[in-house]
């Protein structure tokens, strides 16, 4: 029912009484495709989400993160703003992510700890490269979140040794109601190049006969928890085709389990080229590209072929003020991926 605060004269006689299997929210998404979903998520979907990251990364009332991410993605609605408010802590949301302000927002507001894109981390090292360690100390975080897109292994190590704060990698999707993988904080072992342990869910990989598949091997992830969606608005259809017979829901992503049961990556389904037979995984790709020293952010991408039916094609942002040659690129390229 509603709070009697606002029960008065303001809403005379419009109490709701709600439920926990209500619908909270529908959060738009497309993942990797053009056609964008509504993601139904119930009251006790988000709050069983806030209680896993409240509880992964002891948030308390002592705790003040900043948020820098849109607002319309679920992970800065769901990581960032309500885990940190049911805390109790405090929340700073400055206009945007500005990288000459955000190092002075977080000693002026002394903020624990913040949830960044690899994107930003990218910005924050080419900032790093061109200022004196002074200028770019962040003091006081007991950690940086990464997620929604792979962190390279390179930029992590470099991160932690320029910022002097641990990363903590993570993985979500707005099906899975935000963040169903993550790396524990220190002193627990996290493991770099992993998107860490599930949280809140029981996971498995499974191979193209839906068997559970073997430590290291390489398979399809497929989720089972509480804060999982409760289906697509006005999409039965495609909400049919997200979980298998037994309930379990497709993240739509590769990726292998080792023995201590963290989770790496591999690529997205829809993120594989098949140039001429040959499998290419586009991460793999991305995760060289990224370590050329003259590169800020990079992607490839899948372009028709009409010899091979699918070829390869890279983009790449250059660091400012660096020479750049294209053909130094390529051969880094060749000799860390070969030739195909």
């Amino acid at each position: 029912a509603c709070p009697e605060d606002l029960s008065g004269s303001l809403y005379p006689g419009n109490t709701v009484e709600l439920f926990p299997e209500d619908h909270a929210l529908i959060d738009y998404t497309s993942g990797t495709t053009d056609n964008p979903k509504g993601v139904l998520l119930g009251h006790s979907q988000l709050v069983a989400n806030v209680a896993v990251h409240r509880r992964m990364y002891a948030l308390s009332s002592d705790d003040i993160t900043m948020l820098v991410m849109p607002l319309h993605h679920l992970n800065p609605q769901s990581v960032s703003l309500l885990s940190t408010l049911c805390s109790g802590g405090t929340v700073v949301i400055p206009e945007g992510f500005r990288l000459r302000d955000f190092i002075g927002l977080i000693h002026q507001y002394s903020c624990t700890w913040v949830a960044l894109v690899p994107a930003m981390i990218e910005q924050l090292l080419a900032f790093a490269d061109s200022t004196p360690q002074q200028y770019h100390e962040l003091k006081g975080l007991r950690f940086v979140r990464s997620s929604s897109a792979p962190l390279s292994t390179s930029s992590q190590q470099k991160f932690e040794q320029s910022f002097k704060v641990p990363v903590i990698q993570a993985m979500g999707s707005t099906e899975a109601g935000a963040t169903f993988f993550s790396n524990p904080l220190p002193p627990d072992v996290s493991k770099i190049g992993s998107v860490g342990l599930p949280i809140g869910f029981e996971a498995r990989v499974v191979n193209e006969k839906g068997e559970l598949a073997a430590d290291n091997e390489i398979g399809s992830i497929q989720l089972l928890g509480d804060t999982l969606m409760s289906g697509y608005y006005k999409n039965a259809e495609a909400t049919r085709q997200m979980f298998s017979d037994d309930g379990w829901m497709f993240t739509g992503d590769e990726a292998y389990c080792d023995h201590d049961g963290y989770y790496f990556i591999a690529g997205r389904r829809s993120e594989v080229v098949n140039k001429g037979g040959e499998k290419i995984l586009l991460k793999e790709v991305d995760s060289v590209l990224i370590t050329f020293p003259q590169v800020l952010e990079a992607a490839a991408v899948a372009v028709r072929d009409d010899v091979y039916g699918q070829e390869l094609a890279a983009f790449v942002v250059v660091k400012p003020n660096v020479l750049f040659v294209e053909s130094d690129l390529i051969q880094y390229c060749s000799e860390h991926l070969g030739t195909m």
